[in-house]
């Protein structure tokens, strides 16, 4: 009896407790079995995953900009100074300068944001920015300043289009390459050259520039230096990148280029002969006098590179024992850049070659405008091409230069071109991902462009963009193949992808005005 009793006790506190509970007004929970996946169902992630902040969200900091040249620019009454620094990658954006100024010299902090965190997935693109910062304080024409930029310093002589100057001696080459370890696993090596060509100062004597344009083989290797060496008719030009000591360090495989000003100096004897060595590349050199010829100076240029002449001026090919005058401006018709038109206009010039003797072998009218095919024409052996024709009408430069603009053409010489035959049809991508065998969640994609013209200016020098539907992406420049009447723009295109889980994406790929197209990707 006793132990029935304490069985009755224990059951009738069991009961007031749950009257107690279900009083208070908390509802108990209530189990959900879980459902049985059935086969061949996914089952649903039990965790959710860390949710990635989007790109907008990452922190960017000032960084000092690479600079790259450094210019003073003196133009009725006006002064700028011209900057041009890098943008290292594709995360990084030009941001504020200050300049201050004590006489002659000239103080100058140039910043960029970048990403604060070094672990942020930047396309390995180095680009150029250029600056133009008016100075407020008075520029004595033909003077040489002394210009520190982010620690650098730089002397600059004030120049302009209209101002003739004694060209100053170069005192020191800037930005040396570094011969010993710069202390951070680099190394210096030559850089590959990708084009040269000479700039001549309208300054008395002549002050001659070397534009460079180097490579940067991967987004490891960065810009190092410059050396300059002359040896007699022979002007030597050493340009350095730094790459990591260690071989086996990966490296983005993205091409970049970087363009370098590098003064020469003005100690050239009128009318000789010199020979510029860049590295493996050469370029001629053909010494100007002081003054102008009836015609204008004529520079140096040669095959297949783009030049800027001025109307009325003549360009002289010396491999090919070629001169080119830029004749005249026949018409100018474009549509002002401040003015909407229904129209877009043209403009049309007039080009003649001679050879070295002076003998006229044709002369052609070659024009900008809708029709890509009048830009250029067949003359002898040669092709010559209207690339642009400045100013533009309607830009501040026009505005300022009136009704009487001073005209300076781009053109470029090349071999005769064969006419196209036939229809190519219209230009299509071919956009496929296919997986890498051995390599799991890797899948190789390429891109073929079909149809269209190799004389479609439009397709030449145009980056290519890679989006893997994962939130992943590459934006790259190749190496720029410039249009001539006779080249093939590229159109086979590969990049390689590894997901980081298997899934079902769209990718998309585009080629400067091409795209984008899309295909589906199964990552198994």
């Amino acid at each position: 009896m006793i132990s029935i009793t304490r069985v009755l006790i224990a059951l009738a506190a069991i009961a007031v407790l749950s009257a107690a509970c279900s009083s208070s007004g908390a509802s108990a929970p209530t189990v959900v079995p879980k459902a049985t996946p059935t086969v061949g169902s996914t089952p649903a992630p039990q965790d959710s995953p860390t949710p990635t902040a989007p790109p907008s969200a990452v922190k960017k900091v000032l960084e000092p900009a690479p600079v790259n040249s450094v210019e003073i620019e003196v133009d009725r009454g006006s002064a700028e100074l011209v900057l041009v620094t890098g943008l290292p990658n594709a995360c990084y954006e030009s941001s504020d300068h200050t300049v201050t100024q004590d006489g002659k010299s000239i103080t100058v902090s140039v910043m960029n944001l970048g990403p604060g965190d070094s672990l942020v997935a930047c396309a390995e693109i180095y680009r150029l920015d250029e600056r133009r910062i008016p100075l407020r304080r008075v520029i004595e024409p033909c003077a040489v300043y002394s210009v520190e930029v982010n620690g650098e310093t730089y002397e600059v002589q004030a120049l302009g289009p209209a101002i003739r100057c004694r060209a100053p001696e170069p005192t020191v080459v800037v930005e040396p390459p570094q011969d010993s370890d710069p202390g951070d696993g680099m190394r210096p090596v030559l850089a590959p050259i990708d084009g040269v060509d000479i700039e001549v100062a309208e300054s008395a004597p002549p002050q001659y520039f070397l534009v460079v344009q180097s490579g940067l083989p991967n987004g490891c290797a960065r810009f190092d230096g410059y050396t300059v060496e002359r040896q007699g008719a022979t002007v030597v030009v050493r340009v350095t990148n730094l790459v990591p000591e260690d071989k086996n360090v990966m490296c983005t495989m993205v091409y970049g280029t970087v363009v370098t000003r590098v003064p020469l100096g003005s100690d050239f004897e009128p009318g000789r002969h010199y020979t510029v060595q860049v590295n493996d590349v050469t370029h001629p050199l053909v010494a100007q006098s002081g003054g102008s010829s009836e015609g204008g100076p004529i520079q140096v240029t040669r095959l297949d590179e783009p030049f800027k002449i001025k109307e009325g001026d003549s360009a002289a090919l010396v491999s090919e024992s070629l001169e080119v005058r830029f004749d005249a401006v026949v018409s100018d018709s474009r549509c002002p850049a401040n003015v909407t038109c229904i129209w877009a206009g043209e403009a049309k010039v007039a080009v003649s070659l001679a050879d070295s003797s002076g003998n006229e072998i044709g002369k052609v009218e070659l024009t900008i405008g809708a029709d890509p095919d009048a830009a250029y024409a067949n003359v002898g052996d040669y092709s010559i091409a209207l690339m642009a024709l400045d100013p533009y009408p309607g830009t501040p430069e026009a505005e300022r230069q009136g009704d009487d603009p001073e005209y300076a053409a781009v053109l470029l010489v090349s071999g005769a071109f064969l006419a196209n035959d036939g229809d190519p049809g219209p230009t299509a991508i071919d956009f496929r991902a296919d997986p890498v065998p051995g390599q799991a969640l890797t899948v190789l994609f390429t891109a073929e462009i079909s149809g269209g013209r190799d004389s479609s200016q439009d397709l030449y020098c145009q980056g290519t963009s890679w989006e893997f539907g994962d939130g992943m992406g590459v934006a790259s420049m190749p190496g720029c193949l410039m249009w001539t009447p006779n080249a093939t723009f590229p159109r086979h295109h590969e990049q390689t992808y590894t997901y980081e889980k298997a899934g079902t994406y769209e990718a998309t790929f585009a080629y400067g005005p091409l795209g984008p197209v899309t295909v589906k990707v199964e990552v198994r």
